[in-house]
């Protein structure tokens, strides 16, 4: 019921926001590197892979695509367009297609690249594949601007994302795995909307005061 409920409000919002889809698909072609949609392969739930559809926010510079998770804040390859649609989110609308079609849900894990997803233990694997891959979720509100945390680190990016940002990943998961409610669901899509609007906010902090993050991600 839930799922036939997120597909119907999806597509609701797909006609709703096709004129403004319809414009940033404009001006993606009229400035960037003639590419409007950006596919890239993902894990959802049960394990099964899916291409994951975003606004091309990037030159198309064919990198191989494990090397495409990781993008810091100064990347050259991010077109000037594609740096605004990123920093708003915009760049994931398309992926309202997803939720319609019942591979995403609005609130959810984010789905990763096999080449991250495999780093996970089993436990972590089979917790997180048991439930529908999301738009926003628990990770994407603690750890709202990764290349912020690629900046503090005194280690390489990939080395910090592989030790340090999908263990955080696979304890936030975890978190929402055991605690995961419709109040829980409404609570991470006013955070993410708030964290938007205002990324310093620690309204997500005093909202979940239980959620398993370091020191250094509660300032």
């Amino acid at each position: 019921m839930r799922q036939i409920a997120e597909s119907l409000l999806a597509l609701g919002l797909l006609i709703i926001s096709s004129p403004f889809l319809l414009l940033i698909a404009f001006i993606l072609l009229a400035s960037g590197d003639h590419q409007v949609l950006f596919f890239s392969e993902r894990v959802g739930r049960k394990g099964q892979q899916f291409r994951m559809v975003k606004f091309s926010t990037m030159e198309n510079v064919g990198l191989p695509e494990e090397k495409m998770g990781i993008t810091l804040t100064d990347d050259p390859r991010i077109l000037p367009f594609g740096r605004w649609l990123r920093r708003t989110k915009l760049d994931e609308l398309p992926q309202l297609v997803h939720v319609l079609t019942g591979k995403m849900a609005f609130v959810g894990p984010r789905p990763l690249l096999p080449a991250h997803f495999c780093l996970y233990t089993q436990p972590e694997q089979e917790i997180i594949t048991s439930m529908r891959p999301g738009l926003t979720g628990i990770g994407s509100v603690f750890l709202r601007d990764e290349a912020a945390l690629f900046r503090q680190a005194a280690m390489p990016p990939g080395k910090y994302y592989e030790q340090v940002i999908l263990p955080l990943k696979a304890n936030l998961e975890q978190w929402y795995h055991k605690n995961r409610s419709l109040t829980v669901d409404i609570k991470i899509l006013i955070s993410t909307l708030i964290v938007l609007l205002k990324p310093e906010s620690k309204f997500p902090h005093a909202l979940f005061p239980d959620v398993p993050v370091t020191g250094s991600l509660r300032r």
